[in-house]
């Protein structure tokens, strides 16, 4: 498996565009728009799997950090061409073994209830004491 993609963590053109169409599927980002993507993906590290041969995208993930005390985690994304093949949990090992994730004192992340299984694999765990979950949205008038 590991033979057939490369890793990158810049994207070409068309691969930014996979990716756009990569968000517009998912229930949580479908109004993504190309000028915010371009943004986030410059301000964010990331990491993708891109097939060696077709050049597409099979996985995405981004993180935000500090790089000694605090991360976060963002995006994980596996096409739905390669779901169920074993790309997530390559995809967050490799995440995990960044140079700016591997020794950091917390990484954090949010995943809906069926995906908890799953994180817990890497040593995520749910947080119940101590920090509550907050969001501030824009106000909109």
């Amino acid at each position: 498996m590991s033979d057939d993609f490369y890793i990158v963590d810049t994207l070409s053109e068309e691969q930014i565009n996979q990716l756009l169409e990569m968000y517009r599927s998912e229930w949580w980002s479908k109004e993504r728009k190309m000028e915010d993507v371009l943004l986030m993906l410059k301000n964010s590290n990331i990491i993708a799997f891109i097939n060696k041969n077709s050049k597409e995208i099979i996985g995405f993930a981004r993180f935000l950090s500090d790089c000694i005390y605090r991360a976060t985690v963002y995006d994980v994304m596996i096409s739905k061409n390669y779901r169920a093949l074993g790309y997530g949990r390559i995809l967050l090992e490799t995440l995990l073994g960044h140079k700016y994730l591997k020794d950091i004192e917390r990484v954090e992340l949010c995943c809906r209830d069926q995906m908890v299984l799953f994180y817990e694999k890497f040593n995520f765990r749910k947080v119940s004491e101590g920090t509550n979950f907050m969001r501030r949205t824009p106000i909109r008038e």
